[in-house]
């Protein structure tokens, strides 16, 4: 897979992206990535990342600051009312990003009680693919993608070329009513299986929403078209990640990761935030709005909390 860049700078009202509700106390949150510039600590972050599936990146994130050895967490209202389970006196509360709201408090599996005989099966098994990609979601992706200007093409190609992003020289008028110019062009193979096509999908428009490509008119997402290649691809093989192991899909970009851990020491200099803003971007435009949480969760998630 691969990009192109072309340097572009301007700015706009965003048609998606992430919320800049709290932006200040996230970026403060985001900037404890430090901590995990290790590359086998950067792995265990994301391999946790993919674990909850119901929360959305940053609290994601967040909840393994607090204690990355949780298992699976709710609120006490959800282990009361949906798994008939108490929280323990004195149990260690986790704080979470609340939509509409400062925070939230969750706890553990391990600081309730309960029959554990009523817990559903997806608790002890969080890395269990739930079944094939719906198509309806690479169609959703790829329609939200014209709204930020990216023009996806399905094309037959040689079983070895998965797919590509350029910017256009020159944006070209969209055929769509009411949809703007477009900017970007994505190319997928159709030979692919629909899962590989999504993941492909997903890692160029990593390299999109990264700013890899520069950013353009009534773009949400800021120009860095100057990295290096290296950081380039190490950022959207981690977008494509998260969002393919949190959907239950394997992908390349798992295989990409590990073998980075095994020949280095330390990750390279990525904007962390800007994985976690399209991951949760990505993840927010391929669900419908009634499909947004997941029966199993409970309290209501934003997709950017």
């Amino acid at each position: 897979m691969s990009s192109s860049s072309q340097t572009h700078k301007s700015s706009n009202e965003p048609i998606y992206g992430p919320d800049d509700a709290d932006a200040t106390g996230i970026n403060e949150l985001v900037s404890k990535i430090s901590n995990y510039r290790q590359s086998t600590e950067y792995l265990e972050l994301m391999q946790f990342m993919t674990r909850f599936r119901h929360y959305a990146p940053y609290n994601c994130f967040l909840l393994h600051m607090q204690n990355p050895r949780i298992g699976h967490v709710a609120t006490a209202n959800d282990w009361s009312h949906r798994f008939h389970r108490s929280v323990k006196p004195g149990a260690h509360a986790l704080v979470i990003l609340k939509p509409w709201g400062p925070v939230q408090f969750v706890y553990d599996l391990s600081d309730t009680v309960g029959n554990d005989a009523k817990l559903p099966n997806d608790l002890f098994h969080p890395f269990k693919s739930r079944g094939l990609l719906s198509p309806d979601m690479y169609a959703r992706t790829v329609e939200a993608c014209r709204k930020d200007r990216i023009r996806v093409i399905d094309i037959s190609r040689s079983l070895l070329q998965a797919g590509c992003a350029r910017r256009l020289e020159q944006p070209e008028p969209s055929q769509i009513c009411n949809l703007p110019p477009i900017h970007y062009e994505i190319e997928v193979n159709t030979e692919l299986d629909l899962a590989t096509r999504y993941t492909t999908l997903i890692h160029e428009v990593g390299h999109i929403y990264a700013g890899h490509l520069g950013t353009s008119f009534g773009s949400w997402w800021k120009d860095r078209s100057k990295l290096d290649t290296e950081v380039e691809e190490f950022e959207a093989e981690s977008i494509a990640y998260l969002v393919s192991q949190r959907l239950g899909l394997d992908s390349q970009s798992e295989k990409y990761l590990v073998n980075y851990v095994y020949e280095n020491e330390r990750i390279p200099n990525i904007d962390f935030k800007v994985i976690l803003d399209a991951v949760s971007t990505i993840e927010k435009i391929g669900k419908k709005k009634s499909q947004c949480h997941d029966d199993a969760m409970g309290d209501k998630q934003l997709s950017f909390f």
